[in-house]
């Protein structure tokens, strides 16, 4: 993961690295909510928590 955030800082994070996060997040999201709604608002709020703590 270490990998992923340097590569992100110099702007040559690919695809590849960031499949296991969206994976991470759609299951995360998936298990912890039952609607549809739910699932996309949690989704969203996961990815942003993720992305913002990366840049901090």
């Amino acid at each position: 993961m270490l990998e992923f955030v340097d590569r992100s800082f110099d702007g040559v994070a690919t695809w590849d690295d960031l499949r296991p996060l969206m994976c991470g997040i759609a299951h995360a999201a998936q298990v912890h909510a039952d609607d549809l709604e739910t699932r996309l608002d949690s989704g969203r709020r996961y990815l942003g928590v993720t992305l913002h703590g990366m840049r901090a």
